[in-house]
């Protein structure tokens, strides 16, 4: 079994291939032949074996854009982050929304 979850994203939209799309669908095709399990967020569970994807539509390719869902990235494949951040206020937050 894999041992670990990724999470891959991108940003731009599928016209013109923008934001190295072609790139990521090779990666994606590669490890969901490899027998990653591919969620697409907000929808991803975290845990061994699982790449979370997630599409930014028209997110530009800089660290303002990945700063925005810099979020996501950081706490997929921790998911003892979130249920710290759910228990401190008591209140469950489902994956794919910005953490208050």
């Amino acid at each position: 079994a894999l041992a670990l979850a990724l999470y891959l994203d991108r940003g731009g939209t599928d016209a013109g291939e923008g934001d190295n799309l072609p790139p990521n669908r090779r990666l994606l095709a590669a490890l969901t032949a490899a027998g990653w399990a591919r969620t697409d967020s907000p929808d991803c569970s975290p845990g061994p074996g699982q790449v979370c994807y997630f599409h930014a539509v028209g997110a530009t390719h800089d660290e303002l854009a990945w700063r925005e869902r810099s979020w996501r990235f950081l706490t997929f494949p921790f998911p003892a982050v979130a249920a710290a951040r759910d228990s401190a206020d008591g209140a469950p937050h489902a994956w794919g929304q910005r953490p208050r």
